[in-house]
């Protein structure tokens, strides 16, 4: 969850240019709200291209029938469209996608895609299995809708979610718009300025496999950081604090804006590596303005613990905010250092009068000390490298931690 950067991507097809300017680092399309009845390659929708011939709108609640042309539909959900095909015939290799052009003045990295694929019908197709493969072109020129040598991403397929035994070339039924999936993947990627990249989508006809598929809501988030996908969480995070008041420890986060977020799970570690479950909070889902959260760790542990924030998006994706260490002494608090050590000695904090027994390996006691106010020093170069068990009496509370002889 970093900052997005600026930047300025251009739409290219053949000779004429249309730009457009995205200053949120992401480009996002959900083809609007009105009945799409016609096509025109990067004009109907910047940047955007199909193979072959738009069959026209798609009226759900029509006869399932009507609509067997194989080729390309809009799909009007109410007033959500979306964009598919049906591949079928001679129709049986369609291509549609967005070329867009990198003018940020800097190399991009990596990108993350999300989008949400709909199966709009069910075609009678004896189980067969219906999938749209996702691909995507690097290049310094303006690729073709067409072109060859893409490369796939899986985990950007949409495949059909029903299915039917029958066979044969007919719909049996329509869903509008209630059969849907999210897919999200990031694909690390070097595109040079001013350099191209074609994101497509392929419906192939693989024998009855005739059912009207579509997509909708593409978003793009672009990184030139060099962390490949180390970015592109839907929820650019402002802040992640954690601090003792007192009594518990006060969680405080906020969010410039939120989008397809699914839920925060604060977790807790006394170590700063082994990290486990605190607390699970509801995301705002989608917000774009500042949201404000705060929670508290009524118990938190003794001595200096370590929190951070998990951030889980609806399509499962998860990212971590920064570590934020909090120190909690009380009068029975008890502080190893350094641990492991690698020196032979290790110093030993604790209330006046408490009683330390160090325990080795084999359950022998090395050493009994009450603390006399000072710090304790212990001296481990002759006990040997090993793992010891410290326990601390103070108060009536026997307190164990692990310390380590490299």
């Amino acid at each position: 969850m970093k900052t997005r950067y600026l930047l300025f991507l251009a739409f290219v097809c053949g000779i004429s240019k249309a730009q457009v300017n995205i200053t949120t680092g992401t480009y996002f399309q959900n083809f609007g709200t009105a009945n799409i009845t016609s096509w025109t390659n990067n004009s109907t929708f910047p940047g955007w291209y199909i193979s072959g011939t738009f069959i026209g709108q798609a009226n759900l609640s029509g006869s399932a029938n009507s609509f067997n042309s194989g080729g390309f539909y809009s799909y009007n959900c109410g007033s959500d469209s979306k964009i598919g095909s049906r591949a079928s015939s001679s129709a049986s290799n369609l291509y549609y996608g967005v070329v867009l052009q990198n003018a940020t003045g800097q190399t991009i990295r990596s990108i993350r895609v999300s989008y949400t694929g709909y199966q709009m019908s069910l075609a009678s197709n004896g189980n067969a299995v219906n999938t749209i493969s996702f691909d995507y072109l690097v290049s310094a020129a303006s690729p073709a809708i067409t072109a060859g040598g893409g490369t796939g991403v899986s985990a950007l397929n949409f495949q059909q979610l029903q299915s039917t035994a029958t066979t044969g070339g007919t719909q049996i039924n329509w869903y509008p718009c209630t059969q849907s999936t999210v897919k999200s993947a990031c694909i690390p990627v070097t595109i040079a300025n001013n350099s191209y990249i074609l994101l497509r989508w392929r419906d192939t006809d693989d024998s009855n496999n005739d059912h009207h598929m579509a997509i909708d809501d593409i978003e793009v988030a672009f990184d030139m950081t060099g962390g490949t996908c180390a970015v592109f969480l839907p929820v650019e995070l402002l802040y992640f604090k954690a601090a003792y008041n007192g009594a518990g420890v006060d969680l405080r986060w906020a969010t410039a804006s939120e989008k397809n977020n699914g839920y925060f799970t604060v977790e807790r570690s006394h170590n700063g590596s082994d990290f486990e479950e605190l607390m699970q909070v509801k995301g705002a889902t989608d917000a774009s303005g500042k949201t404000e959260y705060g929670e508290e760790d009524p118990q938190p542990l003794d001595g200096i613990s370590y929190y951070r924030l998990k951030q889980t998006d609806r399509t499962g994706a998860v990212t971590y905010s920064a570590i934020e260490a909090v120190e909690i002494r009380t009068k029975n608090s008890v502080r190893v250092f350094p641990n492991p050590t690698s020196t032979g000695s290790i110093t030993v904090e604790a209330a006046e009068g408490a009683l330390i027994c160090l325990i080795d390996a084999l359950g022998q006691t090395v050493l009994e000390k009450h603390i006399t106010g000072q710090p304790l020093n212990i001296d481990l170069s002759g006990s040997g490298k090993g793992i010891y068990t410290l326990l601390v009496n103070s108060g009536g509370q026997i307190r164990a931690q692990k310390v380590v002889n490299e």
